[in-house]
């Protein structure tokens, strides 16, 4: 009996430390690069950067024109060149290959420099 018990807490263990997680850094900065990490399941990912102002958080992502869609093929992490303007809301999604689906909370988008803005530039880190 203990060996069964103990082979499902292994198992169990094993779960959830693969879930799939996302971080971002507490402050965004507008045109100032961000580092995405999220737990590694499988491949691809797609990160979706939503504006939290017009969408409610609850909602898991979609495939909606202004959101940003950006998908990476293998890794854990991304560099992301904040090109939304200071003041707005956003939320961070990924989603893996599996079709598991992790977000952030909200972030208020910090003051910064306005040339990047739309420029949507990724790159994993």
């Amino acid at each position: 009996m203990r060996r069964v018990l103990l082979a499902l807490l292994l198992g169990l263990t094993a779960y959830l430390a693969a879930a799939l997680s996302i971080t971002t850094p507490d402050a965004l900065y507008q045109c100032k690069p961000s580092i995405l990490t999220w737990t590694k399941t499988l491949g691809p990912y797609i990160l979706n950067i939503v504006d939290s102002d017009t969408e409610p958080i609850w909602t898991s992502p979609n495939t909606d024109a202004d959101d940003k869609l950006i998908v990476v093929p293998s890794g854990s992490s991304a560099a992301w060149i904040v090109d939304v303007p200071a003041g707005r809301n956003v939320t961070v999604w990924v989603k893996d290959g599996e079709g598991n689906v992790a977000g952030t909370w909200p972030r208020v988008i910090g003051p910064g420099s306005g040339g990047c803005l739309g420029s949507g530039l990724v790159v994993q880190a």
